[in-house]
């Protein structure tokens, strides 16, 4: 049985107490600091955010997946969107990584030779994905989209989306503009990411 006199020594409770509001602390510290950040990133246009703070963050630890959560909310901040998301390609599949209001979207296969047809395309509309990503429609068949291909040396990672709703007013010309700058800078950035991991696994192997 434990010693319950020492359990209720001023000692040991001082102790408990002190631990206590160092987590408190801890945890009130990272919350500040996205807090912090996620208002800096609002304070920024989707494309000052990826080119000038996010591969800096990316290499100083800050999670992929709060970055792209950060980069969608500043696209949609800046182009008044109904919805923004960033889909990540992994093993011949789409997948939703991030999307400003939160939704679930199902995954969505592509084959290699739709791969290298859309990390070539432009940014491109509803039609387009209509023929080439037609699953991207799902439950938004009317809305007026804008798909941007990140990729990098013809190399697909992901897509940018950009959503208004049915009889909302049009996306101006220049979200195509402003979407084909981030669509190429998040390639370079997330090329690098997926170099550095390669290059830690190499290096993991070698150490084993």
């Amino acid at each position: 049985m434990p010693d319950l006199s020492r359990l209720a020594s001023p000692t040991f409770l001082l102790a408990a107490l002190v631990a206590a509001i160092l987590v408190v602390a801890l945890a009130t510290s990272a919350a500040s600091a996205l807090t912090r950040r996620r208002s800096e990133t609002k304070s920024l246009s989707a494309i000052d955010f990826v080119r000038s703070s996010f591969a800096s963050q990316l290499a100083r630890g800050v999670p992929l997946d709060e970055l792209l959560l950060q980069m969608v909310e500043a696209l949609r901040d800046g182009f008044k969107l109904d919805a923004a998301e960033l889909w990540l390609l992994e093993d011949g599949t789409l997948r939703l990584g991030a999307a400003e209001p939160r939704t679930q979207r199902n995954p969505i296969a592509i084959t290699p030779a739709e791969e290298a047809i859309v990390a070539n395309a432009h940014v491109s509309s509803a039609s387009w994905a209509r023929v080439w990503l037609p699953a991207l429609l799902d439950g938004r068949e009317q809305a007026t989209l804008r798909v941007a291909p990140v990729s990098n040396s013809g190399q697909l990672f992901g897509l940018v989306v950009a959503e208004r709703a049915p009889r909302s007013k049009d996306l101006a010309a220049q979200v195509d503009v402003t979407l084909e700058e981030v669509a190429r800078e998040l390639g370079v950035a997330l090329k690098k990411a997926h170099l550095d991991s390669s290059l830690q696994d190499s290096l993991e192997q070698l150490r084993r």
